[in-house]
């Protein structure tokens, strides 16, 4: 196995603010007080893998496991329930801040299912999937060309209306958002562009509740002892918020995050690589056997984050 490092020649000391104010310590707990209301919240582990640190001769390896997460086998659930829950309390004027589930499903008895669509290249079809059947709403998920049965078929079991298509999955996130403005159907994905960017970053405040929980697990550690967090891409939207939350809770020593992308989908190492400090899209069919990382552009909001930081990547 071939592996490429590249550094980050646009790391900077100014820090774009607009979305690392949204993961501030008091917004992470104010995630984490309405998650924990949702059903079937636990917090997942966090495993101390000692022996492996000791073969390594590190400190310390910490892995934090969400193939535990609502029984969906991965973290996704948080961003498409939380988004979910972000865009009602919007729409009734509600302070998503001082509500528990219970009381939001409540407030939206009375309304009409929204149907809510998406595209998915790995888990988070199914987490919006299950944010809609535990919501009451309606969804639409579009898998990219090369999906497998087995996940078309774990988001139908969810109640999805789903379909694989024979569009990449950047192609297919153009297609879906052409039609949901063509439908009416409320557009939930995990990804963004120039004026969609609120549900895309709510997506990502959800997934701050895996930090959430850890600095909680650490007992009488702070997440400070950390030097380095490892982190993996598609879009970079999962990635960008675990940097914003921990860099928030360690400013102004935060650690060095690594982000790890396939080889043959690496929008993220391509734009750091590139001198023009602007996302880029890789194209062709994005083939790689992490599903879920196989995504040939960065999201923007992600991007400029990921970007700004004391970020390296590597290539598997």
């Amino acid at each position: 196995m071939n592996i490429v490092w590249q550094s980050n020649q646009f790391q900077s000391t100014s820090i774009p603010t607009t979305v690392f104010n949204s993961f501030k310590p008091s917004n992470l707990e104010q995630v984490l007080n309405f998650q924990s209301t949702l059903p079937n919240y636990s917090q997942t582990p966090l495993y101390h893998l000692d022996n492996l640190a000791k073969h390594l001769g590190v400190a310390s390896i910490d892995v934090k496991d969400e193939s535990k997460r609502f029984d969906l086998n991965a973290f996704k659930g948080l961003g498409g329930a939380y988004a979910m829950a972000s865009y009602f309390a919007q729409k009734l004027n509600l302070d998503l801040g001082n509500i528990t589930f219970n009381k939001l499903m409540e407030a939206i008895k009375d309304l009409e299912p929204v149907t809510f669509a998406t595209v998915t290249a790995g888990n988070h079809g199914k987490g919006v999937a299950w944010a809609a059947k535990t919501f009451g709403q309606k969804v639409k998920v579009v898998l990219p060309k090369g999906s497998s049965v087995e996940r078309l078929t774990a988001i139908q079991d969810l109640g999805a209306e789903a379909y694989i298509s024979d569009l990449n999955y950047d192609d297919a996130v153009v297609e879906i958002a052409k039609q949901s403005d063509e439908q009416g159907w409320i557009l939930l994905q995990d990804t963004a562009w120039v004026d969609y960017e609120t549900l895309p970053l709510a997506i990502m405040q959800g997934y701050s509740t895996i930090v959430a929980e850890l600095i909680k697990q650490l007992d009488r550690k702070h997440i400070s002892q950390y030097t380095h967090v490892i982190l993996q891409a598609g879009v970079g939207s999962f990635a960008a918020a675990v940097i914003a939350s921990i860099y928030n809770q360690t400013v102004p020593d935060p650690p060095k995050f690594i982000i790890v992308e396939p080889n043959k989908a690496d929008c993220i190492f391509t734009s750091i690589k590139s001198n023009e400090g602007i996302p880029k899209r890789v194209n062709g069919p994005l083939d790689s056997m992490m599903a879920g990382l196989a995504c040939g552009e960065p999201s923007t909001i992600a991007w400029e984050n990921i970007k700004a930081n004391h970020t390296s990547y590597i290539l598997m």
